[in-house]
C-alpha cells in the first residue's frame, strides 16, 4: 500500500432472542421494549497482511485502536461499553480478516 490506510470494517451486533419472537409477526418485534445487545464481533479487512505478529491491538471499554506500522490505522469509538477482558481475537490468514468478539456490558454516555 501507498502510506498508511483505514482498513475496511464491519461490526455486527448480537441480540437476545427467545423461539417466542421468530414465531411473532414484525411489526410486534418492533413494538417490544429496545433491547441491549450481549455481544458485537468486529470484522477488519487486512489485505496486506500475512501475520498478526506486526499490529498493535488496543481496546478498552469504549474504543478500538488497531494499528500496524505503515500499513493500517483504525481508531472506534464504541457505540457501547464492552469487556476487554472477556474479548478475544483471531486472524483468519486465508480470508486475511481480523475478527474480535466482545461481550457488551452496557452504554456509553454518547448512546444513554
Amino acid at each position: 500500500p501507498e502510506g498508511i490506510t483505514q482498513p475496511k470494517f464491519k461490526i455486527v451486533y448480537s441480540y437476545p432472542v427467545g423461539l417466542e419472537q421468530t414465531w411473532m409477526a414484525h411489526e410486534d418485534i418492533l413494538q417490544k421494549d429496545w433491547q441491549l445487545p450481549v455481544s458485537m464481533r468486529v470484522k477488519i479487512e487486512t489485505p496486506w497482511m500475512d501475520s498478526i505478529k506486526d499490529a498493535i491491538l488496543d481496546i478498552n471499554e469504549s474504543n478500538l485502536i488497531f494499528w500496524v506500522e505503515n500499513v493500517y490505522n483504525l481508531d472506534i469509538s464504541l457505540k457501547y461499553l464492552i469487556d476487554p477482558d472477556k474479548g478475544k481475537a483471531k486472524f483468519i490468514k486465508d480470508k486475511k480478516l481480523l475478527e474480535i468478539d466482545l461481550p457488551i456490558t452496557g452504554l456509553t454516555e454518547e448512546t444513554k
